[in-house]
């Protein structure tokens, strides 16, 4: 039986809407925005009945570890699940087209001074994140600021129109998309003088790229055992990159970014799969705590606790 990944899904975003979207919000303000956003994501809500069940299953994971961690009761809902998501992806355009500023973020945690301090040494790093919170956002702003050249390893093959709209939007950025699918072209990207230049590297660590991941580790999240890819850990072992876990989750009216360095990466070269296993581990209680604190900016929206899913 064949095995069904995510991004074997069409695509589920709607172009053509969220250009409107932008309009308006351009036009009319962040307030109207945000209504017509409503609208549009609660007709998206009611209309796909697959999408509702996966957010309810994901919401109830989640609400079952936070009683099992002492956070109390949650009561998630799966509209305000959805809300989430198209207030992120009108806010992840909205920052690359310059429309959001650094100001509308609050750094969490210590180790920006060491990112800086790697960035003017001209030293590259391998940032991971994952889909949850709005990462994109980060890109836009620390490109601008830090002037970094970013290499941005992505399976984007499910969501080329939505790639577009990002690029179109600030065209100007420094962010050049490396297909994840393509093994060729990531050992390129990191062969071809991109580390003597000083470049960043940015991976998502938490989902496969198709049946070509035969490099994977098992790892728990929510109590639920999951599949990740090695690469990330196994690429940031082998190249001796500075590794650091990269998240903006929204808390509020603001963005809660968290930056945590896990330092150098070293797998075990009779037991990689062990030694990668561990920092699966690792970057799983780091989602775990972030889900905590955001539990509707989880944006896996199939069915990724499933083995036959790909994740």
């Amino acid at each position: 039986m064949k095995r069904l990944f995510w991004r074997d899904r069409s695509e589920e975003t709607f172009p053509a809407g969220v250009r409107v979207l932008m309009a308006g919000y351009r036009i009319f303000g962040r307030g109207f925005g945000d209504f017509i956003t409503w609208w549009v994501i609660a007709a998206y809500w009611l209309f796909n009945p697959r999408a509702r069940r996966i957010s309810r299953e994901y919401l109830d994971r989640a609400e079952r570890f936070a009683e099992k961690s002492g956070k109390g009761r949650l009561r998630l809902s799966t509209l305000a699940h959805f809300e989430r998501f198209g207030h992120a992806i009108a806010e992840r355009i909205l920052a690359w087209s310059g429309e959001m500023t650094r100001g509308e973020a609050d750094y969490r945690d210590g180790a920006f001074g060491r990112l800086q301090e790697l960035s003017r040494e001209g030293r590259s790093v391998l940032l991971l994140s994952s889909h949850l919170g709005n990462t994109e956002i980060l890109r836009a702003f620390n490109t601008r600021r830090l002037r970094v050249t970013v290499n941005v390893l992505t399976d984007s093959r499910n969501s080329r129109k939505m790639a577009e709209i990002i690029r179109s939007a600030g065209p100007e950025s420094a962010i050049h998309v490396v297909e994840a699918g393509d093994e060729d072209a990531v050992m390129k990207a990191f062969l071809g003088g991109a580390i003597e230049r000083g470049e960043w590297f940015a991976m998502m660590a938490d989902r496969l790229t198709g049946e070509g991941s035969r490099r994977t580790v098992q790892a728990e999240l929510l109590g639920e055992r999951v599949t990740l890819p090695a690469s990330p850990w196994i690429v940031a072992s082998a190249f001796r990159l500075p590794v650091f876990l990269l998240h903006a989750v929204r808390t509020g009216r603001r963005y809660s970014v968290y930056l945590k360095e896990i330092g150098p990466v070293a797998l075990d070269r009779r037991n990689r799969s062990a030694s990668a296993a561990r920092y699966a581990e690792m970057y799983c209680r780091e989602l775990e705590r972030l889900i905590l604190e955001a539990p509707y900016d989880w944006f896996n929206f199939y069915d990724f606790w499933r083995e036959d899913a790909g994740s």
